[in-house]
């Protein structure tokens, strides 16, 4: 395995020249030049090729020599990152983000990547470029695997409508009107976690009961002790590895468009990128663990009172070992829409694998106040009738 990064998490070095905020350093941005027309390749999705847009040629992407994917131990690389902080003395480096300037070969302008951008197209002839050697980058987690894109746009548009039509309280006008914007199609970087768990807990269970009649009428609880111990396997529990992202309103509700497919997860190759616009990550290893770890013991509280059953519970004692964990760095595919409604600005997202849609959306509030009062109102109706 190679050595894992102690530089910023969204910072690239460049031989020959000085890593540090603000710099520019100048490379050539590799894209993907059609042999039959010269013009540019992108990924096909849905197809696993390379097409270019002007004559049609097409190219399947062949699978790399070594397709495995593999887990990494999660121990041994914070030994190495701990050890690559110690012997370089950049503790205080972590949250420094470097931008860098290539250059299109297509037309010769320059090409600025800000912060976490890896792949995008040149905003001079829409050529598509990317900057590989911050995946490939030795001194960075590399990328284990990428999910390729599975949804077109067309199919994203479809999605989206169904989303639209399907909100409940939505203003009317918004439902007739739709979603508007461009779509954009991302790979995010994410954290993929493993971990075979021991847990130990010990506690009560409540069963209730009633005493008496009528206005007398009381619950009690019994309570009897409960002990027990179980092992859980935590199987690919992603967190969201891009910091940009996590701070909008939106970020840290992605993981409603799981699952994800991760079995036909592809080890990575640059052509998947083509056309698309990539990120990498900028969230560090044990940071995304320590959110993983949050999600796992969430998991396992609520396994202990289901464990303990009854109608309550109450818990004494609860010990969790974490064993065996691993990782994975890995790219999944989203379309990505900002659209404007009443003058404020909105974010969804589609999972590009099975075109699951989540999102901000209004509400209106005359359709809420409506069902509150036809609620009160029913309810009334009841006990009238009742009587």
């Amino acid at each position: 395995m190679p050595d894992l990064p102690t530089l910023p998490a969204a910072s690239i070095s460049v031989p020959g020249t000085t890593s540090g905020a603000g710099t520019h350093d100048v490379d050539d941005g590799r894209h993907f030049p059609c042999p039959s027309c010269g013009s540019d390749l992108v990924y096909a999705i849905g197809e696993l090729s390379l097409r270019c847009g002007h004559c049609g040629f097409s190219r399947a992407i062949e699978l790399a020599e070594d397709q495995a994917i593999e887990e990494n131990d999660y121990a041994a690389a914070l030994a190495q990152i701990e050890a690559q902080r110690d012997r370089r003395g950049q503790h205080a480096s972590k949250e420094e983000i470097l931008s860098e300037t290539v250059g299109c070969e297509a037309c010769g302008a320059e090409v600025t990547f800000d912060g976490a951008i890896t792949s995008l197209d040149c905003g001079y002839c829409s050529t598509p470029l990317q900057r590989d050697h911050v995946h490939l980058d030795p001194d960075r987690i590399p990328v284990d695997a990428v999910l390729p894109f599975s949804v077109d746009q067309a199919a994203a548009r479809n999605s989206l409508k169904s989303w639209v039509s399907g909100l409940w309280f939505a203003p009317t006008k918004f439902k007739k009107q739709g979603v508007s914007g461009d779509l954009k199609g991302v790979y995010l970087p994410f954290w993929s976690f493993d971990s075979l768990t021991f847990t130990q807990f010990s506690g009560q269970r409540g069963d209730y009961y009633y005493q008496g009649s009528g206005k007398n009428r009381r619950r009690k609880t019994r309570w009897r002790r409960v002990k027990d111990k179980f092992q859980h396997f935590f199987d690919d529990v992603l967190v969201l590895a891009a910091r940009e992202l996590r701070s909008t309103p939106l970020g840290p509700t992605l993981h409603r468009l799981e699952p994800w497919p991760l079995e036909k997860c592809r080890s990575f190759q640059p052509e998947y990128l083509a056309g698309l616009q990539a990120r990498t990550y900028d969230t560090q290893l044990e940071d995304g663990f320590s959110e993983a770890h949050e999600r796992m013991k969430s998991v396992l509280r609520s396994e202990v009172h289901r464990r303990i059953g009854g109608d309550t519970q109450r818990i004494e004692e609860l010990r969790s070992r974490f064993d065996a964990v691993t990782y994975k760095h890995v790219l999944l595919p989203l379309w990505l829409l900002t659209y404007r409604h009443d003058s404020s600005e909105k974010q969804v997202a589609i999972n590009a694998m099975t075109g699951k849609v989540y999102g901000e959306r209004p509400w209106s509030v005359i359709k809420i106040l409506f069902a509150i009062f036809a609620a009160i109102a029913a309810i009334g109706f009841v006990m009238l009738v009742a009587r």
